[in-house]
């Protein structure tokens, strides 16, 4: 039996990926139905929360934080951190 979190989470997921137009990283375009999307606050000073923490919660509150963010596959989100990282030193 899944959990009524559980059943939240994969709502709210469905709901980013109708948002930003489909399962496709907005980097390099990658397309998958495998779980390898994450969301990248473009804007780190207006970030509220992580959104994978509020998954569970109203589609409203989460869809006020991805306004926020890019999808990306975890691959462009690594190399997003690792260019910020470089370019601070």
């Amino acid at each position: 039996m899944i959990s009524r979190d559980k059943k939240k989470r994969i709502e709210n997921w469905n709901n980013v990926f109708d948002f930003f137009g489909g399962r496709k990283c907005m980097m390099c375009e990658i397309q998958s139905d495998a779980p390898i999307y994450e969301l990248h606050h473009h804007d780190q000073e207006g970030k509220e929360t992580n959104v994978s923490s509020i998954m569970h919660h109203s589609w409203g509150k989460v869809e006020r934080e991805i306004r926020k963010c890019i999808l990306v596959c975890s691959n462009c989100h690594r190399i997003i951190h690792h260019t910020a990282r470089e370019r601070r030193k």
